[in-house]
């Protein structure tokens, strides 16, 4: 076990131990990440992710890389041998590989529309409305052209004939 922040320590499978030797509970935070809070010293709470947390005391850090990426892409394995330090460029092209992550539909973070909204335009091209009179129905004109160029949202278009 090793000694992390000031009265908690971590062993190996992740489990933190408070100064009473209790094994704190973690949550999900909702992304598939277990997380601990930490109470310091002065009073401030500290909310930490496992998979960091055991990194930090048990692997290594010469580059001074700044984050922790799962190789098995399961993020809920925090097994040491399942954790390694890296850039965050390689960890957000690693989440791409890992299918953890999309810039996609409404999974891009850019999207102001939903997949209804699409379909509608999309019905609505392939029934001959030119895109002004399906902008006159409410739609936004940008998106119209974007999707009958089949530049966004060609996953749903391309099922469509306009």
């Amino acid at each position: 076990m090793k000694k992390i922040y000031d009265n908690y320590h971590i062993d190996l499978n992740g489990n933190v131990y408070n100064k009473h030797n209790k094994i704190l509970k973690p949550v999900d935070n909702g992304k598939g990440y277990l997380r601990v809070n930490l109470t310091l010293l002065d009073g401030t709470i500290i909310c930490k992710a496992i998979h960091r947390l055991i990194a930090e005391a048990y692997i290594e850090n010469p580059d001074n890389l700044p984050e922790v990426n799962h190789k098995d892409c399961n993020r809920k394995n925090n097994s040491i041998d399942n954790l390694e330090w890296c850039t965050h460029a390689y960890n957000i092209e690693y989440s791409y590989e890992c299918s953890n992550r999309s810039a996609k539909g409404t999974s891009n973070a850019n999207c102001k529309t939903n997949e209804d909204t699409v379909r509608s335009i999309c019905e609505h091209l392939q029934s001959g409305l030119k895109p002004s009179k399906i902008r006159d129905l409410g739609f936004d004109y940008a998106l119209i052209r974007t999707i009958k160029a089949k530049r966004n949202w060609k996953e749903i278009s391309r099922n469509y004939n306009f």
